[in-house]
């Protein structure tokens, strides 16, 4: 709330037609929080389709990341959104869930520019495939957080 204080005033709202008129406005804010001891010791990070289980840490994470941007791409509604947006040539979305101890997707959240794409999204990572080993640590099965800022780009 701070930072969005701390835009400049607009010197008009939007126009269509001649008459003012409310225009969604988005401003991705990503905030990159690192720990003073960044090694990972003892942990894997969740395995996806078409990810090998013996990479690295951060070359699972890497496979996975790719892996569920593609998916999401591909399981995308473009039809919808180009309805919901029909002179947009792009949308954005942020999408956040949990990947259990089981390796599925729970907690899912999702922040868009229309309702019914936020919908959508959820609804294509309820779908999503399970994942073929979840997160570990010492071991044992863990909850791993994965979050994307998503831009597609629309039928036209």
């Amino acid at each position: 709330m701070r930072v969005l204080k701390l835009l400049p005033k607009f010197s008009s709202p939007a126009y269509i037609k001649g008459k003012p008129v409310k225009f969604p406005y988005s401003i991705p804010i990503v905030a990159i929080v690192s720990h003073k001891n960044n090694k990972i010791v003892n942990a894997t990070y969740p395995v996806y389709r078409g990810c090998e289980k013996n990479l690295s840490f951060e070359e699972t994470k890497k496979c996975t990341t790719e892996k569920i941007i593609d998916y999401i791409t591909v399981s995308f509604n473009y039809e919808l959104a180009h309805r919901v947006f029909p002179i947009d040539l792009t949308t954005k979305f942020y999408v956040e869930f949990t990947i259990n101890k089981k390796g599925r997707a729970e907690q899912i959240n999702v922040k868009a520019n229309h309702k019914a794409i936020a919908i959508d999204v959820i609804q294509l990572i309820k779908r999503m495939p399970k994942f073929k080993v979840p997160g570990t640590k010492n071991g044992k099965p863990i909850p791993t957080s994965f979050s994307a800022l998503m831009t597609v780009r629309l039928l036209g």
